[in-house]
């Protein structure tokens, strides 16, 4: 009997279907950018200041202007000591000059006495944000770390049972149950009463935001051919990058933050549809033993792609009819026996046990996915990804890599929102930058390789990083291309650790090794907002340079793996441990 492989090579790997399918598929990644990176402008830092009582008022009575006010009224300094304190001075005293109101104040020294912004602060009015509405300044400012924190820790606890419905229910299933409760908890974060609801909805909106798009990713990798997997991986990706600008335009046009979520939110619900115009993977259901459902929808790839169907198709098709039929009459049989024995109490025990006993009386299951569980199979398990020296050492940098490619991607982007001038033409530039990275991972990686491909991406966002803290502030054009340029680096090496992960374990290893280092790329967006916020309260570019160390460091790491263009995948531990002594060979 042919394999699914064999099949698509007749129906067509990636034809009108597919390309269909990819088009929905993309949809659900250009959603997801919000989700992911929408704190640059949910929790963008507007121009603020402390709130003196009185202060307006001896405004209007001095006749001053707003820049006048500031220069007697804000203290001199450091951002910190403008933002964050005011002068411990009555403002509604009588007494005050409009001229000199801070003389009456002075001590001999000649300094005057600060305070912290107690009765609240002052915000620039033209972008609404969670920080002017929650006060996240100052002593605050912690509050929006977490914020963005939240959906990356959900994204971490919720990808072990997102990961599990997939598997379980379908990959359709998983799309439609995680985008309608993704959707559901966007509302909710848009109307949140204040900012503990906020944080508890977006941690709930990440426990199933990063789901909807990683069922994607997987059904489309599964309907395609095997000669277009890896191509479609990287373009899919591209979609993010769209879903970046989309997000750029909406939020330039709608400065509220509650109205921005509700925009890029409430579209969402129109993906719902895709119950009727998605299809299940058939690789899915071939290995839950569907392989009626499986034949059906070969057959709508074959008719929309216009293909001829396999020779022996019918004869699939009418077998796979036949075992429906079989197992359903099997089923009936042995439900009515358990419950003579068993009574009216049937459970999902019951069923699961009826479920063993087909597959032990029935024999005559169509195998036609070739990498069905074998009785011989290996049983993986986490320490197998640090049993010999060479998965020790995959495992270790695949995992740094994965850290450092969302440390620092996250990184940069939230880096924009703080960055001064124009935060949307900023952002737009560091989104567009996202585009030809696909292209030239496409045009480069079949034909150079992996290793050095992804080296000099990590080399160049480093480099870029650090060229753009030490930049001269009048030269913005400067720090904007170097910028975008560690943006291109970084987006290029996420999307090498991605697949370049698959190439490196063993068949029964392949998924728990992603799954397991992939976790870090989770971390490391926890970390990410610390890093950028915490660290430019000390210097503005401080971030930058954590970057810097953390890319290079990356970069020397990637030369250590093997090459694997050309490879076969490895299919036992003791396949990468051969392939090891080889590569060593050839270099020497």
């Amino acid at each position: 009997m042919p394999n699914f492989d064999e099949i698509l090579e007749h129906i067509g790997e990636f034809d009108l279907f597919q390309k269909r399918t990819f088009l929905l598929i993309s949809l659900l990644s250009a959603a997801s950018a919000p989700v992911y990176i929408g704190v640059v402008f949910l929790g963008f830092i507007p121009e603020h200041r402390c709130l003196n009582p009185g202060a307006a008022e001896l405004r209007r009575r001095c006749g001053w202007t707003l820049e006048e006010e500031l220069n007697y009224t804000v203290p001199k300094g450091e951002a910190f000591i403008q933002q964050c304190m005011r002068y411990d001075v009555d403002w509604n005293a009588t007494e005050l000059s409009c001229t000199d109101p801070l003389g009456n104040f002075s001590h001999l020294n000649g300094s005057i006495p600060l305070t912290t912004c107690q009765e609240g602060w002052l915000y620039d009015s033209s972008i609404q944000s969670i920080v002017s509405e929650f006060d996240l300044v100052c002593k605050y400012s912690w509050k929006l770390d977490v914020f963005q924190a939240c959906v990356n820790v959900g994204f971490c606890l919720g990808s072990i049972y997102v990961g599990y419905v997939a598997d379980r229910f379908g990959r359709k299933t998983s799309i439609l149950i995680t985008t309608l409760v993704t959707s559901i908890t966007g509302v909710l974060v848009a109307v949140a009463p204040d900012y503990i609801w906020t944080v508890i909805f977006r941690f709930m909106q990440g426990l199933v935001g990063k789901g909807s798009w990683t069922a994607g990713y997987i059904l489309i990798t599964e309907i395609v051919g095997a000669s277009y997997r890896r191509t479609v991986a990287i373009l899919s990706q591209t979609a993010f990058a769209v879903g970046l600008l989309i997000l750029d335009a909406l939020a330039y046009a709608i400065p509220h933050w509650r109205w921005l979520q509700l925009a890029v939110t409430l579209p969402t619900f129109l993906l719902l549809l895709y119950y009727w115009c998605l299809p299940e993977s058939p690789r899915w259901l071939l290995s839950r033993g569907q392989n009626g459902k499986a034949m059906e929808i070969v057959g709508d790839i074959a008719k929309t792609n216009r293909k001829p169907l396999p020779p022996d198709f019918e004869q699939i098709m009418s077998t796979s009819e036949k075992e429906e039929e079989l197992k359903e009459s099997a089923m009936k049989s042995l439900r009515k026996t358990e419950t003579l024995l068993c009574g009216s109490n049937h459970s999902l025990q019951t069923e699961q046990r009826l479920q063993s006993k087909y597959r032990e009386e029935c024999s005559c299951s169509i195998d036609l996915e070739e990498d069905n569980e074998k009785d011989t199979k290996q049983s993986p398990s986490v320490m197998d990804l640090v049993r010999t020296s060479q998965m020790r050492k995959y495992t270790l940098i695949l995992m740094y890599n994965w850290f450092t490619s969302a440390i620092t991607y996250q990184g940069l982007i939230m880096h924009v929102g703080i960055s001064g001038d124009n935060v949307y033409l900023d952002f737009l530039y560091s989104s567009i930058v996202e585009l030809p990275a696909a292209a030239i991972l496409v045009l480069t990686i079949e034909r150079v390789g992996r290793r050095y491909p992804w080296a000099i991406a990590h080399l160049m966002a480093g480099i870029a990083c650090l060229v753009t803290a030490f930049a001269p502030e009048d030269m913005h054009w400067l720090m904007i291309t170097a910028a975008s340029l560690g943006k291109l680096g970084i987006t290029m090496a996420f999307e090498m650790v991605c697949f370049v992960n698959t190439e490196l374990y063993p068949t029964f290893l392949r998924n728990l090794g992603v799954m397991v280092c992939s976790s870090l790329c989770d971390l490391g967006g926890i970390i990410s907002p610390f890093v950028v916020y915490r660290l430019a309260e000390i210097w503005h570019q401080l971030p930058l340079l954590v970057f810097t160390a953390v890319s290079l460091i990356a970069a020397g790491s990637v030369l250590l793996l093997p090459e694997t263009k050309g490879r076969n995948l490895p299919d036992t531990i003791e396949d990468v441990e051969n392939f090891h002594r080889y590569h060593a060979k050839q270099l020497n």
